[in-house]
């Protein structure tokens, strides 16, 4: 992933969603979003939900700044299911601009709060995009 590439001529890069309630409007998920410094500077950024315009985290940026951008000064980024199993549990993840795994859900979803499942999508993730689990820091038995 090449943030500086994906960046160029454009003022915001990230995760874009449409608004669920606002046809109109849209936003970045906080979660995954950059930003060019010299159209930001100055802003107080909000990125805090808006859930009355069906809006995540990030929502709170449409009218500050998404609702002024034209359509050539955003990079989308690319976005891939990551969906996999473990013994039966199925979970449903994402790749962010070819580099970023985000665990979906991670805050609520009540499987991804077992030890177990942090366990196994801990040793996914470093098997499959981090090199195996020789290089970590913390080796638990």
């Amino acid at each position: 992933m090449d943030i500086a590439a994906a960046m160029e001529g454009k003022i915001v890069h990230g995760s874009k969603r449409p608004a669920q309630a606002d046809p109109e409007a849209w936003f970045l998920w906080a979660g995954f979003c950059f930003f060019r410094f010299s159209a930001v500077q100055g802003l107080n950024l909000d990125f805090t939900p808006r859930f009355a315009s069906g809006m995540d985290t990030g929502g709170g940026n449409w009218s500050l700044l998404y609702r002024g951008l034209g359509e050539n000064d955003v990079s989308d980024a690319q976005k891939t299911a990551a969906d996999l199993d473990f013994d039966g549990m199925e979970a449903n993840h994402r790749m962010l601009g070819g580099a970023f795994f985000h665990v979906g859900g991670a805050s609520h979803r009540k499987l991804v709060m077992t030890p177990r499942y942090r366990r196994l999508i801990s040793d996914h993730v470093w098997e499959t995009h981090l090199g195996g689990g020789e290089s970590r820091l913390v080796k638990d038995p």
